[in-house]
């Protein structure tokens, strides 16, 4: 424990955690970006076997791509639009879990 306390060792663990983190102000854009190419891409998927959720899919991706646009450009306006995902996808939880208990995938 003495090691850790250290001020050379401590100055150091700093400097690792500071370099490999992400500051709070990139982290949502990224996060809801990548939600966003991937709900677009798993949609598409989807859409062809399960149409509904296929497309509900796709209407989650767009509006995540509507919210991470909001955290580039700060209106206001596609923030209320965008952030309008957060709600779809318990919606998009319940129906994937019905449709897949209805429905199992074939193999």
């Amino acid at each position: 424990m003495d090691m850790l306390l250290q001020p050379q060792r401590r100055r150091k663990l700093c400097k690792l955690f500071s370099t490999f983190s992400i500051t709070p102000g990139l982290w949502n854009p990224l996060e809801i970006s990548l939600l966003g190419i991937w709900s677009l891409g798993i949609g598409s998927f989807l859409r062809r076997e399960r149409s509904a959720l296929g497309i509900l899919t796709l209407v989650i991706g767009g509006f995540a791509m509507l919210d991470a646009l909001d955290w580039i450009t700060q209106i206001d306006l596609i923030f209320r639009i965008g952030v309008f995902e957060i709600s779809l996808l318990i919606i998009w939880g319940a129906c994937f879990g019905i449709n897949i208990l209805r429905r199992p995938v074939e193999t």
